[in-house]
């Protein structure tokens, strides 16, 4: 038996019971952080232009559209809510694997857990499938390699992650489910170059995998013949796309270990090459209650992967002309993490754009590739931080892990704070509070087709 059938096989036979509580309660959570990150992405321009894409195609269809009142069909649903969550940078994150595993995943669940009016615990099943095929994926194809051949790997890997979640979620067959990921893998798809270009594509590629995902499903599901050894192989996903992958990482502990509890959810509202740094910056200058125009230099020590998303090129690095770029620039992140103490969405705000302040702090700030540090990963997700001041005193900080990652999860009160601040001005209060208290009570939902309606909002209509 190969990887794609020995893979199959356990994911076809695994049931709800199979799994530890914790994966279970953290499953919760992570759909949570979901939906308020996606109901906050609404207000994003790609929303807006995805929903009247939506629109003008003017299908009938019984699927919530996250944020608004428009109802489609279950792969335009995903779509939408696969491209709303990526629209500030504030969606999971898993370390090892280099990849947002929720973005791909969730909006596939939702849409065809209201379709089909399916309960939470089969929710719960397909999720954690979903997170599991993506993380493990993401691990064994050389996430640097990958990543240099200008392919990104949340979408690559996200569209295997979409098709496992939406063969779950159908009950196919173990020779359905094999032939879906080989339909995936005639799909997967996701160009690198928006990381240069400062483009939305993006949040296209989550929205474009979860769509995938529920296609390949139905399509197998039909009859569709396709590879059954899709991943490995000659021409396989892993050789096809990376050179040096490690296949075996993906059957590796499997039911044993559950990656799904290693991903991360995000306190910054920008790349996660940036967290470890960025919470190097911000104890020492909270701790040290130090001020912008007391900064005399600042020298940001970071991993290779790191570097090559966040640093590279310098000049375009430094210099951001729009919110993506922003969200992915160490410099401006660093700066804005001086200035205001936080580094969250009011921080990456169009307004910011050529600031002087921000433009000074900026060309005090200095970023450098450690390799010790790429000795801890991918285990850790390392940083070190030097902070120099015009009267002469020196501060340094390193973080083995941002706050928020798996091995230093967020609390719940966190997590909530999170999601309340995000959908605060999108939802009432009672709407906010009925959203939370159902998404943690999961498990326990017999209809999700009931209560999907939650989700919708006139006043992300209006927004769109």
């Amino acid at each position: 038996m190969g990887i794609t059938s020995e893979y199959v096989d356990f994911c076809s036979g695994i049931q709800y019971e199979d799994f530890p509580p914790e994966v279970i309660d953290y499953a919760k959570r992570l759909c949570l952080d979901f939906v308020g990150v996606a109901l906050y992405g609404t207000r994003a321009d790609s929303s807006k232009v995805t929903v009247a894409f939506i629109k003008s195609l003017d299908l009938p269809g019984d699927c919530t559209t996250i944020g608004t009142m428009l109802k489609c069909p279950q792969q335009y649903a995903a779509l939408a809510n696969g491209t709303f969550v990526k629209g500030h940078e504030l969606d999971d994150v898993e370390a090892s694997s280099a990849l947002h595993p929720g973005p791909s995943v969730w909006p596939v669940v939702l849409a065809m857990g209201e379709k089909y009016h399916l309960n939470g615990k089969q929710l719960i099943t397909a999720a954690v499938l979903g997170y599991e095929t993506i993380i493990r994926l993401g691990r064994a194809i050389n996430a640097p390699n990958h990543f240099k051949r200008g392919f990104h790997s949340s979408s690559t890997c996200g569209h295997f992650a979409a098709t496992m979640a939406a063969s779950k979620l159908l009950n196919l067959n173990q020779q359905q489910m094999n032939d879906a990921l080989g339909i995936a893998g005639s799909q997967t798809s996701g160009s690198f170059r928006y990381i240069l270009a400062g483009s939305w594509t993006k949040a296209f590629h989550s929205g474009w995998a979860s769509h995938s995902g529920i296609l390949a499903a139905h399509l197998a599901r039909q009859g569709f013949d396709a590879p059954t050894d899709i991943l490995e192989g000659q021409y396989g996903f892993l050789q096809a796309y990376s050179e040096n992958t490690q296949p075996g990482l993906i059957l590796e502990d499997l039911g044993k270990v559950y990656w799904t509890l290693r991903t991360g959810i995000k306190l910054h509202s920008a790349c996660r090459q940036e967290h470890s740094q960025l919470d190097a910056i911000l104890s020492i200058v909270k701790a040290n209650d130090l001020k912008p125009d007391e900064i005399q230099r600042v020298d940001i020590y970071m991993i290779k992967l790191a570097y090559l998303f966040v640093v590279e090129p310098e000049e375009v690095k430094r210099a951001p002309k729009n919110v993506v770029d922003q969200m992915h620039s160490m410099y401006f992140g660093a700066a804005m993490a001086i200035i205001k103490r936080k580094a969250f969405v009011e921080e990456h705000a169009e307004g910011w754009l050529g600031s002087p302040q921000v433009r000074d702090l900026i060309e005090k700030i200095h970023c450098h590739h450690d390799p010790e540090l790429d000795k801890l990963t991918p285990e850790k997700f390392p940083a070190r931080v030097v902070i120099q001041t015009k009267d002469g005193r020196k501060f340094e900080k390193a973080v083995d892990v941002p706050h928020g990652d798996g091995l230093d999860p967020l609390s719940l009160e966190e997590l909530r704070n999170k999601y309340e601040f995000l959908v605060s001005g999108i939802l009432s209060r009672k709407h906010v509070e009925e959203i939370e208290e159902m998404i943690l009570q999961l498990d326990k939902v017999k209809d999700f087709g009931k209560v999907a309606s939650l989700l919708a909002s006139n006043a992300g209509e209006e927004q769109s």
